[in-house]
């Protein structure tokens, strides 16, 4: 299998999870209240006499007042996004990948950063694309990198997650997206930005799109804010890339199923997507609260509000030994070879997801036999290799 294929085969959930193992490693929200809204938005649409519309196939992009909730779920995190130019996918996975198609052909070249979502590494093997990563600091993409790689060899467009980035929770400030922007627009490099955390810090920068709009892609979806299983995700395109948008998604699924689509715009319009979303962030910042208590000591890098955090290893830990013996301990945690790009070396570290447990009293354990192997150092003969 290539390479980034081979990396989101980790991202696989079985039908049995494994007994026992606490799972510190997908980075899933929980389902909290979302069920019982489910059930109030279900009983609503059987009082209504008809639903033809929800059982046919629906205009390109979506109908009209599922695009203008997905314009409204944007702006509503501080993206300024027109329902002219929004439409309606499968998730943010799959507004990544309409938009990969819509800008690139096989043997293209795209950036993103060093450490990425390892689905577009996936993305990029399966459409036969080219993909570097760019050396990353505290903020995420380092621009004198960003504006080597477009004086080197042009990529046709930059991936990147300005907040909460995934796997290494960073956030650019305003004046990285502004720099940032501003190499992509000088040298005509497109940005496709996904927002799929952008929802849960209570504060954030202007979107990256906000410089940049006319070369923006912006991606989010219901599954990290509401609930994973709606499948409903919004591209925000320009105007020239629209039609090519739409194509992608007549060509890879035809339509988003028009009753969750549905489900999500009441979501959107009757207050319960604000509420799900005040629900993460409550649980967010109360597992990072714990995970600062068990983790007195280690250093990390998250945010305040953050379902995932990143940790860098002391020696003599590599991040393959290390995941190997935290998960014989009982916990499953992702290294870095996950989620990089490119031929040179990952650093040593893991990513923590802390939503996918219901019982925070696991996660709790989870933490604790992570920091105990933090601590266990120089126990296990195969930490050095």
């Amino acid at each position: 299998a290539a390479r980034g294929n081979a990396a989101l085969e980790v991202f696989s959930i079985p039908d049995r999870p494994v007994s026992g193992l606490i799972d510190l490693g997908l980075n899933l929200p929980p389902v909290g209240e979302a069920g019982r809204a489910l059930a109030a938005a279900m009983a609503d649409l059987s009082r209504n006499n008809d639903l033809t519309q929800l059982l046919t196939y629906q205009p390109d992009g979506g109908t009209t007042e599922h695009r203008r909730a997905g314009s409204a779920w944007l702006n509503r995190f501080g993206i300024k996004a027109d329902p002219d130019h929004v439409t309606v996918c499968n998730g943010a996975q799959h507004g990544i990948l309409v938009s990969l198609m819509a800008m690139t052909r096989p043997g293209d070249h795209i950036v993103c950063e060093a450490l990425t979502y390892p689905g577009v590494k996936a993305m990029a093997d399966t459409l036969g694309i080219v993909i570097d990563g760019l050396a990353m600091d505290a903020e995420g993409i380092v621009p004198d990198a960003f504006e080597h790689a477009c004086r080197s060899t042009p990529p046709k467009l930059l991936y990147c997650q300005p907040t909460l980035q995934n796997p290494t929770a960073t956030t650019m400030s305003d004046e990285r997206r502004r720099n940032i922007a501003a190499i992509a627009r000088r040298h005509g490099v497109a940005i496709i930005e996904d927002d799929v955390y952008g929802f849960l810090p209570l504060e954030r920068p202007p979107a990256l799109a906000t410089y940049a709009p006319e070369i923006s892609f912006v991606v989010t979806s219901a599954s990290k804010s509401m609930a994973p299983g709606l499948r409903v995700g919004f591209v925000h395109s320009p105007a020239n890339r629209l039609e090519a948008v739409r194509s992608a998604v007549r060509l890879t699924n035809w339509m988003t199923p028009p009753l969750m689509a549905e489900v999500a715009r009441r979501w959107i319009d009757d207050g319960t997507g604000d509420a799900l979303v005040a629900a993460h962030r409550e649980k967010a910042a109360a597992l990072q609260r714990t995970t600062a208590s068990i983790l007195d000591g280690v250093p990390y890098q998250t945010q305040p509000v953050s379902y995932h955090f990143w940790l860098p290893l002391p020696a003599p830990w590599r991040a393959d030994p290390f995941a190997a013996e935290v998960e014989r301990r009982g916990v499953r945690v992702l290294p870095a070879e996950t989620f990089a790009v490119g031929k040179a070396a990952p650093p040593h570290g893991v990513r923590v997801c802390l939503g996918a447990e219901p019982d925070a009293s696991r996660v709790a354990h989870g933490l604790q036999a992570i920091a105990d192997t933090v601590a266990d150092s120089g126990c296990p003969s195969f930490a050095v290799v």
